[in-house]
């Protein structure tokens, strides 16, 4: 089915259907025949709408990556998008932006995990910090500052495109952060309220993600070099890697 079966009316037609025999071979309703022509019929319509939005689907997806610059003018790649096509991994747009506006810039691999583990949790879920004034997280309230501003214009852009703008919570960045610096697994789970199993999975998701910033080690040497020194500091036990 190629489109060339469509009458001058929009309806769909068979080559049979121009047969002078046609009704003495499928004049009754309920032929087979009839049938399975009315089910094709209705397929094709179906079809035809599905194809017309996929189409405008990937036209909103393509206006919005040459908005923010990930697309050039001739629909290809741009050098930004070259790289950031090399992020497998959740919201790669957020995350490249970030990279790309600098905001990891010159940051320890401490602060580079935490920043990256705003980005993994993928649940609305707020939750109290018990953390109180006992740890200086200064450094890291800074960069998280620093990423939020980086973001504020790809995200306005995405709401306004009508794309989902999921929250960045900044426990996950605290957990993963003292969890870097060397606390113990105990300690970490007691100043936030989550369980064990979210933890964990809260740091290998991480690790991944630290590992396609390493991936980009011909663009962002430094950047490369922070994120494969993060997952040297996250991957201990009791978290097990395969």
């Amino acid at each position: 089915f190629d489109g060339s079966n469509i009458d001058k009316e929009g309806t769909y037609s068979l080559p049979c259907e121009e047969c002078e025999h046609f009704q003495l071979c499928h004049g009754h309703s309920d032929a087979a025949f009839s049938r399975l022509l009315r089910g094709f019929r209705s397929f094709a319509s179906r079809l035809e709408e599905m194809e017309e939005g996929l189409w405008l689907s990937f036209k909103r997806h393509m206006r919005f990556l040459k908005e923010t610059g990930f697309v050039d003018h001739l629909d290809r790649l741009s050098q930004d998008g070259y790289w950031a096509s090399k992020l497998r991994l959740d919201q790669p747009l957020l995350i490249a932006e970030a990279i790309r506006k600098g905001a990891f810039d010159g940051v320890s691999p401490e602060r580079m995990a935490g920043g990256l583990a705003a980005f993994v949790w993928d649940r609305s879920q707020e939750l109290e910090l018990r953390v109180g004034d006992a740890f200086d997280l200064g450094e890291l309230e800074e960069m998280f500052v620093k990423l939020l501003d980086s973001l504020e214009r790809i995200r306005e852009v995405k709401r306004k495109r009508g794309f989902e703008t999921p929250p960045i919570p900044f426990w996950p960045s605290v957990a993963i952060f003292l969890w870097a610096k060397g606390m113990p697994w105990d300690h970490v789970l007691s100043l936030l309220p989550v369980d064990e199993g979210d933890m964990a999975s809260l740091v290998m998701r991480t690790a991944d993600h630290l590992r396609q910033v390493a991936n980009l080690s011909d663009t962002h040497p430094q950047l490369a070099r922070a994120a494969e020194e993060a997952i040297e500091l996250i991957q201990r036990e009791p978290v097990y890697f395969s």
